[in-house]
């Protein structure tokens, strides 16, 4: 892992909310490299809503987001619905990550072999490489799940965002892909957040959970590793 000890996001004093609805009130913490935070929580409690503003793609009623030095591709997100067409290949899917990345001309050439391969690898980590030459229609909910989190992972932006990406897998593929972002944070040094449903998984993977109570409060606690 990492040893820079820098935070590469930051929440300070965020509160989220809908209309005359609160959901989260004050909400300040620090993702540090290398670490796997898990989000958990009642359905409705505000956990999606947090991704997407963390993402950038939604404003808080309060209170910040900062993220230091913030680069372009800094973040890779993998929503429920992962918006993959159906007409593109596995592997195209996955390669869709990085295009952010690279010349708008390899859009039209092709990825660069080194991109494929990684993307490859990916797929066969997490289960989906027989998907890699099928078109993304053939796929089970679940394999399109694994995916994106594939496609969020090569993109290698510094903070990996992940809204429920196991919440269609049977155990094993759950703990296969969760092993997974646990591998990649303590290798590559990305932060991972990730709302997870399945206490197991929370207790095995994770570095620290933010849990929700449902009643706009919060906890943050570090579990024994």
């Amino acid at each position: 892992m990492t040893t820079d000890t820098r935070p590469v996001l930051a929440c300070r004093g965020i509160s989220l909310g809908y209309g005359g609805r609160r959901l989260i009130d004050d909400l300040s913490l620090e993702l540090q490299p290398g670490e796997v935070l898990a989000v958990t929580g009642p359905s409705g409690c505000g956990k999606s809503s947090l991704v997407r503003v963390l993402a950038g793609l939604d404003r808080p009623r309060s209170g910040s987001v900062e993220i230091p030095g913030r680069r372009r591709g800094a973040i890779a997100v993998a929503f429920q619905d992962t918006g993959i067409p159906g007409t593109i290949t596995g592997l195209q899917a996955i390669l869709a990550g990085r295009l952010h990345a690279l010349p708008w001309w390899n859009a039209w050439l092709g990825m660069p072999s080194h991109e494929a391969g990684h993307a490859c690898r990916l797929a066969e980590d997490l289960g989906v490489g027989h998907l890699l030459d099928r078109p993304v229609a053939t796929a089970s909910g679940g394999e399109r799940q694994r995916l994106s989190v594939a496609r969020a992972l090569h993109h290698r932006g510094n903070i990996v965002l992940l809204d429920e990406p196991v919440s269609q897998l049977d155990e094993e593929s759950s703990r296969r892909v969760m092993g997974r972002l646990r591998a990649e944070a303590a290798t590559t040094g990305r932060a991972v957040l990730a709302v997870v449903h399945q206490q197991v998984l929370v207790d095995e993977c994770a570095d620290r959970e933010l849990a929700f109570a449902g009643d706009t409060t919060w906890r943050l606690r570090r579990l024994p590793r």
